[in-house]
């Protein structure tokens, strides 16, 4: 069963208690979280766990490690009940971090749920739904889109545009508002099918410099390819009507004949002209019929005499250009004011009539929590979207004015209200395709305990060796020997493998037979990974509500194809 989860006035009570939680469960297992499994050997993580944590992984393979990363996966028991500590903190984890179930956001029922949470007509902080999400993907691509906008998209990339545009379209309809900011836009895939698909106003903020240009360039080529589309929808003339009212037409050679015509058809031409600027939209279905949001209603009988080629010439003129999305290149620092904001954008408060929707789709570290703070200082941002990754990249060392982290009063009162960079790395692992790895038993799984073990060496050689100075990737991974593995690595840090003493790879090989025990304390550390970031999401959405703004945190996207799959959605009332 998928949830969301809601933070306002009749759910504060509830969220405050869960974070406190979550808190402390986190103070609990600091030094897990804290850790490198890197360091599994040097530091002796394996001597610091319950010896009956130590017997039940010892006594169990990887595979049926797999429990600790799902809520409603079936403990295996045919061969040792696990110890109560790994129950409880099992049982902790699920029932305090938030549901990565994906939601059905096209599902009519969801929208309503949604809807009603954002205007606070709900009660209960948790709200659940039936309505699953289901991915349709054939050769990689996401059918649920399309093709005009799979074009230039990766496949991951697809799957968020298309949920996150359907849900900005639903905050559009509950806020009335049609004016979108996309911040950290890229190269614009969202906004087009926020442009085209759902019929709304776009302005792109990318610091990229080079992104603006190829993003315009995509939007007119996705403008020809809708206008395409929809000329072949609603254009679908058959060859022997066609053929025969033009036979008809000229056979009568009448002028005043001839002089009506034209006048249908050049009234029809701007018909269907004023329809495609006001709106691009295209609908799945393949009718005839044209709408957009009861604004235009037109349908295209069988024996109209049109040709598509001068309906497309119409429709493919650059005098709606102003339609297109707007691409901004700017970077938005994190102490930015409202005011230099909209000066960016270019929008001036005109009586309410520039209200807009605020999203950011993985804005990355301190992207986010600027966006927050935009959000609720800035009277025409009337509605919010924001996904957030990179939970490591949030600035937490006094170098910007504003704290990200934690961003709310409340949290700062908690007995552990800190994260450090390694604790938020974690929150950003990609727990589903782990879960895969462990249920298959890979072999591959020998990789974590070759790169503890490489540690030794490391720290042997160059005492000074700091995690992270290096990226450390063997292309023959543990296929081979441990050895092998070194040589390989070591050449790639400038060590000379020949001045590493043989009793060292030696001790490092035996080190390695016992590579269950680092996938058990990797499976452990990162089964922590979802408090972690619930733990991020929740201390955002008590900024918002301490502002004045109540919030929703909806999984839009399936987990296992994007894992940062939460939408803090909100809208001001």
């Amino acid at each position: 069963m998928a949830t969301f989860t809601l933070c306002n006035s009749k759910t504060i009570t509830s969220i405050r208690k869960r974070a406190h939680c979550l808190s402390l469960l986190l103070d609990n297992y600091r030094w897990i979280i804290d850790s490198y499994v890197s360091d599994f050997y040097t530091s002796n993580h394996w001597g610091k766990l319950p010896k009956s944590v130590q017997e039940y992984f010892d006594n169990v393979d990887p595979a049926h490690f797999a429990w600790l990363l799902e809520k409603n996966e079936v403990v295996n028991t045919n061969r040792l009940i696990p110890p109560l500590i790994l129950l409880t903190l099992h049982c902790c984890i699920h029932n305090f971090s938030l549901n990565r179930i994906g939601v059905d956001i096209e599902s009519p029922q969801t929208q309503q749920d949604i809807a009603s949470a954002l205007l606070e007509t709900n009660d209960g902080d948790i709200v659940d739904t039936l309505c699953i999400q289901q991915c349709n993907y054939k050769n990689g691509q996401c059918m649920d889109m399309e093709y005009m906008f799979r074009k230039h998209v990766k496949p991951k990339k697809q799957h968020e545009i298309n949920k996150l545009g359907q849900t900005v379209k639903l905050l559009s309809k509950t806020c009335s508002a049609s004016q979108v900011i996309d911040v950290g836009a890229g190269l614009g895939h969202l906004s087009r099918i926020l442009t085209f698909q759902h019929g709304l106003k776009v302005t792109t903020v990318e610091a990229a410099d080079g992104h603006a240009p190829k993003a315009s360039s995509y939007d007119k080529e996705a403008k020809k390819d809708v206008c395409k589309a929809n000329v072949k929808k609603i254009c679908k003339v058959k060859p022997e009507s066609l053929e025969s009212s033009m036979k008809s037409l000229e056979n009568q050679g009448k002028k005043e004949n001839e002089i009506e015509q034209n006048h249908c058809y050049d009234s029809y031409i701007r018909k269907c002209n004023s329809s495609l600027t006001n709106y691009y939209g295209i609908s799945k279905n393949g009718e005839q019929h044209v709408s957009c949001d009861d604004k235009f209603d037109f349908v295209i009988t069988d024996d109209t005499n049109v040709l598509k080629s001068d309906l497309y010439n119409k429709f493919t003129e650059d005098n709606d250009l102003d339609y297109l999305p707007s691409h901004v290149i700017c970077k938005v620092i994190p102490d930015i004011e409202a005011s230099n904001f909209l000066d960016i954008v270019n929008i001036r408060n005109n009586n309410g009539q520039n209200q807009f929707i605020l999203v950011g789709l993985h804005a990355c570290g301190d992207l986010t929590p600027t966006l927050l703070r935009v959000f609720v200082d800035c009277p025409e941002a009337i509605a919010l979207a924001s996904v957030a990754c990179c939970y490591m990249k949030i600035s937490t060392d006094g170098s910007t004015r504003l704290a990200n982290f934690p961003m709310s009063k409340f949290s700062k009162t908690l007995p552990f209200c800190s994260l450090t960079y390694v604790s938020r790395e974690l929150a950003c692992h990609f727990i589903d395709a782990y879960y895969q790895r462990l249920k298959a038993n890979e072999q591959h799984l020998k990789i974590h305990s070759y790169r503890a073990a490489l540690q030794c060496i490391l720290k042997f050689v160059c005492p000074q060796f700091k995690n992270g100075d290096y990226r450390l990737v063997s292309k023959k991974g543990s296929r081979g020997t441990f050895t092998e593995y070194a040589v390989e690595i070591l050449k790639k840090v400038g060590i000379d493998a020949d001045s590493v003493p043989q009793e060292m790879y030696q001790h490092c090989e035996i080190l390695t037979q016992h590579w269950k025990r680092v996938v058990a304390f990797y499976t452990i550390r990162l089964s922590l990974a979802p408090v972690v970031e619930t733990f991020i999401l929740l201390d955002r959405a008590l900024f918002l509500y301490e502002k004045g703004v109540s919030s929703v945190l909806v999984p839009i996207f399936n987990s296992s194809i994007s894992p940062r799959n939460f939408a803090l959605l909100a809208i001001k009332q």
